[in-house]
């Protein structure tokens, strides 16, 4: 739902202000007291939807600067790791500081931060997080560390 409401492209100033607003709030889709739980969709295209694709999908395309019709062959696919993909790490801690989650623990700031610095050095350790936006990883470490500080110290197991 998050993805879909918020530019996720090259962004115009306009919308990179209006997407700056959004994120500051992101936390509350996951970590508010009256969500009850979060799905998420971590794996990545099935490897059977891959050998049969449409010929034709929408994408953004650097070229024109425009989301259209493309030629499925110019679909870059992003093969990141749901848990190394920076957004999707820091959605999942925000959800673990409720008190019903369960099978995730809230991480630490600083670890969260570590990990967002082995992934701008290229680090190929497993736990590196990546951000599709460089840009966008300031403010997501910024929110994981005010939403742990705030909830996770009084969550319960």
């Amino acid at each position: 739902m998050d993805w879909i409401s918020l530019p996720q492209y090259v962004r115009t100033a306009a919308q990179e202000h209006h997407f700056q607003h959004a994120m500051g709030s992101m936390f509350v889709l996951y970590a508010h007291k009256a969500v009850a739980w979060v799905e998420r969709i971590a794996d990545l295209t099935p490897e059977i939807d891959r050998q049969q694709p449409p010929s034709v999908i929408d994408i953004y395309c650097k070229d024109t600067s425009k989301f259209e019709a493309r030629p499925f062959s110019e679909l870059v696919l992003n093969n990141t790791p749901y848990f190394q993909r920076g957004c999707c790490v820091a959605e999942v801690q925000w959800a673990s500081t409720k008190v019903h989650l369960s099978h995730f623990a809230p991480m630490s700031p600083a670890t969260f931060q570590e990990r967002v610095r082995q992934g701008e050095v290229g680090s190929s350790d497993a736990l590196v997080l990546t951000f599709t936006h460089r840009s966008d990883s300031e403010l997501v470490e910024q929110l994981q560390e005010e939403v742990f500080e705030l909830q996770a110290t009084g969550r319960k197991a």
